[in-house]
């Protein structure tokens, strides 16, 4: 809420993606490796748009921000180095940090709309 008291709106999606590897102990036996993804997309009122991808994957992370205004782009590469130590610090193996000015492009989902099923 804003100091007007006008709603804020954060969107926020977690999902998780499973798929087998080969063990590092074990070359014939194959595991199941998850991958944590979240996607945060918020807009602050100084800061301007910010959206969030960040993957987790073992001990491996990889994070990317859009900053929509050039000023919150400037202040959060600033910050990059800190949170690569950070997240060093925990043990994590960052493989991707950055930040891009704008917003991330998404495939557009298809919808097909037809009157008649021509595949029944």
């Amino acid at each position: 809420v804003t100091p007007q008291n006008e709603p804020r709106v954060a969107q926020l999606r977690i999902e998780q993606r499973k798929e087998e590897a080969a063990s590092e102990r074990h070359h014939s036996k194959r595991v199941a490796v998850s991958e944590w993804r979240l996607n945060l997309a918020i807009d602050l009122e100084l800061a301007g748009a910010l959206n969030f991808e960040i993957a987790l994957r073992q001990h491996e992370v990889s994070a990317r921000v859009w900053a929509e205004k050039q000023s919150t782009l400037k202040q959060v590469n600033e910050e990059l180095p800190l949170l690569r130590r950070s997240l060093a610090e925990l043990g994590l193996d960052v493989t991707d940090l950055e930040c891009r000015r704008g917003s991330p492009s998404y495939p557009a989902t298809k919808l097909e709309h037809r009157l008649v099923d021509t595949r029944a």
